[in-house]
């Protein structure tokens, strides 16, 4: 961790907030890092993903919140939808949500998309922009210290 007299413009935290036990101390926390207006910006997994809701389908998963066998062995100890992370942010109590979104359309895990070709995950990025971003793979937020 920085020192609290190091300031920064903008932290990025992507992929981080959902290993942390206690996101709103490392949120407090982080606030002393930043100068006035400056800013995080934040990418976790998204729990509400089209390829979580088909795992409950398919009885994968009982929830898109239990912990898959890959989230638990990447250490992961929660899953975000957008819901928890604007009120992990607002518990915080330091912060203004400037952006919230969804980024990539994840139709199914990983592994199963690394035989995809270029075409589809090209078609996949650029049709993401017309899916509801509470259906896309990751959360998007960016919050600035008020």
């Amino acid at each position: 961790m920085p020192p609290d007299n190091l300031k920064f413009n903008a932290i990025l935290a992507t992929h981080v907030f959902e290993h942390f036990y206690d996101t709103i101390a490392v949120l407090k926390k982080a606030s002393n890092w930043l100068v006035p207006k400056g800013r995080i910006i934040i990418t976790v997994p998204n729990a509400e993903s089209i390829h979580r809701k088909l795992a409950v389908k398919m009885g994968l998963q009982k929830s898109i919140y239990d912990l898959s066998a890959r989230d638990i062995e990447v250490g992961h100890v929660r899953v975000y939808d957008l819901d928890l992370l604007k009120k992990h942010v607002n518990q915080a109590g330091d912060y203004n949500i400037v952006v919230e979104s969804g980024l990539f359309l994840k139709t199914v895990h990983l592994n199963l998309m690394k035989s995809y070709s270029d075409d589809l995950l090209k078609a996949l990025f650029d049709i993401s922009d017309e899916i509801p971003s509470r259906l896309l793979g990751n959360i998007l937020m960016v919050i600035e210290k008020k």
